[in-house]
């Protein structure tokens, strides 16, 4: 069987339930600490979990160490961020190491050029005995012994027993039908059927998102494709926010449909704080470095808060076209495109009156 061919069949047997796939985690491995990780600029990383990671290589190799294991480094990693699980810590590390330049900083001891990074394929527990016996029993109709023999004239007679009894026909097919129930898995039967559990009503971080869905599933997703997807789903959306000037771009937000309460404005992070701060003073032109510092001040508290989805349904309402309202500021027109504004007034929705929360 050529490689593709094999690959479209693990594929097949991964879909029906029978095979999963076990990534290789890389506590076992052995890597070596260059002295150009001292030079490393993590200021641009935004995840704090990726971080956390990165500050643990810099800080074991400023200790001294050249040559460490994933263990080791994973270990560095849980003493700053205890709540992080191992699988995570894997996935973040090797999808920096993705990059060909990082893998230049930590390269991997290798015993031979021959040795790759790979993943194991295993039988699912729950059908191995059953496999096994399949296996037997393909071994048994091929051997050319006396046992073997023996063993296919009493399959012989059995077959001529059950050929002769309907009703042991009948509890066969029942039987086969049970098991085909087990393996036939729906293929859209994955982590996007149950997504809404982990996003709240305020909207959660796209990258805090996945990293929940990848540690409830036990399995790497893609994070690219893992975005793509999530733009194409009923109910969900994806704020995506563009990089303005030098200021850093905040993180995209994912939210799903839902109805804040009438009185969502007691919940405010701004409750108690001052209007001015949130309607800043710009002229026409160029934006004053001062205005621009209250801007991202402003914009930094609605990040925060829990109902800034509904202020910013409020102020798209209203036609806001100045103040900094639910993290945007309404002055500038390519911080509300046309699509995320339709997005907003789907999914969004302030309850009126009495009627029952959605």
């Amino acid at each position: 069987m050529s490689n593709s061919g094999l690959s479209v069949a693990l594929q097949d047997l991964r879909n029906l339930g029978i095979v999963h796939k076990e990534e290789i985690q890389a506590d076992s491995r052995i890597f070596i600490l260059s002295e150009e990780l001292a030079e490393l600029n993590i200021g641009r990383v935004r995840a704090p979990e990726s971080v956390a990671v990165l500050t643990a290589l810099i800080r074991l190799q400023a200790e001294g160490h050249t040559k460490i294991s994933g263990k080791r480094i994973f270990d560095s990693v849980a003493a700053a961020r205890p709540e992080m699980s191992r699988r995570r810590m894997n996935w973040l590390f090797t999808k920096w190491r993705g990059n060909p330049n990082n893998a230049a900083l930590v390269p991997e001891v290798r015993l031979s050029d021959r040795q790759y990074d790979r993943s194991h394929v295993a039988i699912v527990p729950e059908y191995q005995n059953y496999l096994s016996n399949l296996l037997g029993i393909r071994q048994m109709l091929g051997e050319d012994n006396p046992a073997a023999e023996a063993w296919r004239q009493a399959a012989r007679e059995q077959a001529k027993d059950i050929a002769a009894s309907p009703d042991h026909i009948a509890r066969l097919l029942q039987l086969s039908k049970t098991h085909a129930a087990c393996v036939n898995v729906p293929r859209d039967a994955d982590w996007a059927r149950d997504l809404a559990q982990f996003i709240p009503p305020e909207g959660i971080d796209a990258m805090e998102l996945h990293r929940r869905v990848v540690d409830d599933q036990g399995k790497n997703i893609v994070y690219r494709a893992f975005c793509e997807r999530l733009n194409r789903l009923d109910g969900i959306g994806v704020m995506e926010r563009a990089r303005l000037g030098q200021a850093q771009r905040p993180p995209n937000l994912v939210i799903k449909k839902h109805t804040f309460p009438k009185t969502w404005t007691n919940d405010a992070a701004c409750k108690r704080l001052d209007p001015s701060l949130f309607s800043p003073l710009a002229g026409p032109g160029e934006v004053h470095p001062k205005v621009e510092r209250q801007v991202e001040a402003a914009k930094s508290i609605c990040h925060g808060c829990p109902v800034r989805l509904p202020c910013l349904r409020t102020a798209i309402d209203t036609r806001e076209q100045q103040d900094v309202r639910g993290g945007v500021w309404f002055r500038r027109r390519q911080e509300t495109p046309p699509q995320m504004t339709r997005m907003i007034l789907d999914l969004v929705h302030v309850r009126e009156g009495d009627e029952d929360d959605k």
